[in-house]
């Protein structure tokens, strides 16, 4: 049978608030699968010319573009449904969308992995160790990217790491001037990540799934600090950390295929994703390490 493009299959939900990538470094859509692309280099501010003697010229600073290059590469999950088995799972229709959804978020999970390891694995970033004190850390960090940047400043990592901030002492103390003072040790819950973002003094907390934790817990105890573009804006209008390049594929960056196998006497779904992470300027992330429960109430929260 014909593989046909599935454009409903594409519209379906798949449970996407938990995947942050996109937050993190907004997609771009382009036609072709590879090219040439130009950004906003990060340079400090220069010195004006001041006592300029009457006559004489003023000192000019040559301006030169910066470019790099994507490449995209092709995420893809195939998913089986055998003839057999079409009934119990509610019928074809129902099938090919659980199907579908399943493909949707490990495709979803590839890409977050890819974003995880241009922030997090990205040896060009600088890395400030927690130490004591989580709150000086975050205003050391939100201090080094303010002013390199426009955007929202956000914290970002994984969910349980954005729970063990909510448990150190010291968040809890600066609550009773912020916030609804919190009570029992284990009771994070009255601490929205809204009001940890006021706490810290970032503009929004974004808390990811337990891949940020990385392969192994290797990023067990890691954050984020970022200034996140206005996705609206090229990189060559603003400074932006990156982008995900993404094959133009209309509303969604998914595509999702099915046909039936006479060979494996099963329906197929193909979801796939055509891409490719950049980063352009490190200079406007800092990755905070060490966050552990030393200066916190240990808690199985």
């Amino acid at each position: 049978m014909a593989t046909v493009k599935r454009a409903d299959l594409e519209a379906l939900d798949y449970g996407s608030p938990e995947f942050i990538a996109s937050t993190i470094m907004p997609r771009i859509a382009r036609e072709v699968d590879a090219g040439t692309v130009y950004y906003q280099d990060y340079t400090a501010d220069g010195s004006a010319t001041s006592g300029r003697t009457l006559g004489e010229a003023p000192t000019a600073t040559l301006i030169t573009k910066s470019s790099t290059t994507f490449s995209m590469v092709e995420k893809i999950s195939r998913k089986k449904i055998d003839s057999r088995d079409i009934n119990m799972l509610g019928g074809l229709d129902r099938a090919q969308q659980k199907a579908a959804r399943l493909g949707k978020r490990e495709v979803a999970s590839a890409i977050e992995a890819l974003v995880i390891a241009a922030t997090f694995g990205n040896s060009g970033i600088a890395k400030y160790n927690i130490l004591a004190s989580l709150l000086s850390a975050v205003d050391d960090a939100v201090a080094q990217v303010s002013d390199k940047a426009d955007g929202k400043i956000v914290l970002f990592g994984a969910k349980s790491m954005i729970q063990r901030c909510k448990r150190l002492a010291e968040v809890k103390a600066r609550m009773i001037h912020t916030g609804v003072p919190v009570g029992s040790e284990r009771d994070v819950r009255s601490i929205s990540d809204n009001i940890l973002a006021g706490v810290l003094g970032v503009d929004a907390v974004i808390a990811g799934r337990s891949s940020w934790l990385g392969t192994a817990n290797a990023y067990d105890g890691y954050l984020g600090v970022m200034v996140v573009p206005d996705a609206t804006f090229d990189p060559d209008e603003t400074i932006q950390f990156g982008r995900t390049f993404v094959k133009n594929a209309g509303s969604d960056i998914f595509v999702v295929e099915s046909f039936y196998s006479d060979d494996l006497k099963a329906e197929i779904v193909d979801t796939k994703a055509e891409l490719n992470v950049v980063c352009f300027n490190p200079e406007v992330c800092v990755v905070l390490t060490g966050l552990d429960e030393g200066n916190a109430v240990t808690t199985t929260v």
